[in-house]
């Protein structure tokens, strides 16, 4: 089982997208864009959906939260989280790119960690990639290849 007790949800619908709060993740809720009643989850989001302020694609996907709902945000020396995951992609958009997960700093615009699958149509294969910013006010970072 998956505890959703500290997360809400934003799902690509409305605008500005629908947030689905912690209570609601709790008692089980689910969509077409987001379930977790098999002990995985499950995340769907058209490439037409409703996009957040500042974001370039649609999106569904959790956010940390408090128990009480209230967003979360780590300062530095509390960030030694882990977490492990085994991911399937089942459709990728056009551009081949799916954000699988991102970290922010607070109130930066830009992820200072970017994990992406890259599929490649022709040879019909995927990469993983991580995108490492260093400062939140850096343009670019690295981006290291981590399996093919």
């Amino acid at each position: 089982m998956i505890d959703l007790a500290t997360w809400n949800l934003s799902v690509p619908v409305g605008s500005p997208p629908y947030t689905v709060e912690t209570s609601k993740l709790v008692n089980g809720f689910k969509d077409q864009y987001f379930h977790s009643d098999t002990g995985t989850l499950f995340f769907w989001s058209p490439v037409t959906g409703s996009k957040t302020e500042n974001a370039i694609y649609p999106r569904t996907e959790l956010r940390e939260t408090y128990s009480n709902g209230t967003l979360r945000n780590w300062y530095y020396p509390d960030a030694d989280n882990s977490l492990r995951a085994t991911v399937t992609v089942n459709k990728v958009p056009s551009s081949g790119k799916i954000v699988i997960g991102q970290i922010h700093a607070y109130e930066s615009q830009k992820p200072m960690v970017k994990l992406e699958y890259q599929y490649k149509t022709k040879t019909e294969t995927g990469n993983l990639v991580i995108k490492v910013r260093m400062r939140p006010d850096d343009d670019e970072g690295r981006v290291i290849t981590l399996a093919t």
